[in-house]
């Protein structure tokens, strides 16, 4: 690959994290559980290895979970803060700004289309399906995707419960309750820091699972917590928590892939991400029969008691892991170059 082009990728990329940057500030801003913050709003234009020298040829979804969590460290506050200070209007008049300067933003974008196998299935179920199987011939990739289901069955009503229960709980108004959500998110600044200058690569998967564990832990806390400032220090614990499990869950699903494979994987992700609103479906009936806080400490526990069995099953995810870009393969990783027929 020539100089030229890989300053064109590395321009790229950057582009694409200003736009899941601002992409990121306008959902939590409008609603906060709206994007996942592990979702890939933008394919990566590098289908293997961003260019050598590059911050994310090390790690290629830290970054991405970096755009998302810079901006959760200010926008629950901006939130707050607008809704006191200037009213609705004004927070959502905002909110349309950021719409256009993102739509800016992504009119520089330089798409490259991808060489793709013409033998394969171009139907996007028969993708999905492919993706299906593909995961299913590595423990590693079910297991991860078991941990997003069962984190997005908890993180959707555990986000649109923080509100309710700061303001009916912890009587905070509308500014403190964003300082409150805003302390999650400069958890999670920490915690992307603390991976991207520390963690490596055999513990990717340890960090996903146990950052899993004590995102759902520190939830449990809160969901019990009556004092402003207790809940502040758990949901910046929290925010550690999150970081790994949206800055792992993506890179681990990436660097144990076949790249002819990846696009199809992240399909079954979005997928697995679906989960959440199932999640959702129990705080209606729960908080009209329990409470905001006993409703939201059991959604933690079903959460917390899956992970336990998850772990027991896919015990790879508490265990030192075989990079395989590190040029080992995991013992049970795919071997086959080339995508399996579907369809």
């Amino acid at each position: 690959m020539d100089l030229k082009t890989q300053r064109s990728k590395m321009t790229t990329m950057r582009e694409i994290e200003i736009l899941n940057g601002l992409l990121a500030l306008r959902s939590s801003l409008s609603c906060p559980h709206a994007i996942p913050a592990n979702t890939p709003l933008v394919p990566c234009p590098c289908p293997t290895q961003p260019p050598a020298g590059h911050p994310a040829a090390a790690d290629p979804g830290a970054r991405g979970g970096r755009a998302h969590t810079h901006a959760g460290g200010v926008n629950d506050a901006i939130g707050g803060g607008l809704l006191v200070t200037a009213g609705a209007d004004v927070a959502y008049l905002f909110i349309g700004a950021i719409f256009v300067v993102a739509a800016l933003v992504a009119t520089t974008l330089v798409y490259t289309p991808l060489e793709r196998d013409r033998d394969a299935a171009t139907s996007p179920f028969a993708h999905l399906v492919g993706g299906l199987r593909y995961v299913r011939t590595s423990r590693l990739l079910i297991g991860v995707l078991m941990v997003t289901i069962l984190f997005n069955l908890v993180f959707s009503p555990y986000q649109s419960m923080i509100p309710v229960i700061g303001k009916e709980i912890l009587g905070a108004n509308a500014l403190r309750v964003g300082l409150l959500s805003a302390t999650e998110g400069f958890g999670a600044v920490c915690g992307a820091l603390w991976i991207a200058n520390r963690a490596r690569p055999e513990g990717y998967p340890r960090i996903y699972f146990y950052g899993t564990g004590l995102f759902l832990l520190c939830a449990l806390g809160f969901s019990q917590s009556e004092t402003y400032a207790l809940s502040s220090m758990l949901l910046f614990m929290a925010g550690f928590g999150l970081s790994a499990f949206a800055v792992m869950q993506t890179t681990i699903l990436v660097r144990a892939t076949n790249p002819a494979m990846r696009g199809r994987v992240l399909g079954v992700l979005s997928l697995a991400i679906g989960a959440g609103p199932a999640g959702a479906l129990q705080v209606g009936p729960l908080v009209a029969g329990l409470g905001e806080q006993t409703t939201l400490t059991v959604l933690v526990l079903e959460g917390l008691v899956g992970l336990v069995l998850v772990g027991a099953v896919w015990p790879m995810l508490r265990q030192a892991w075989l990079d395989p870009l590190a040029g080992i393969a995991p013992a049970d990783a795919p071997t086959e170059q080339t995508p399996p027929k579907s369809g």
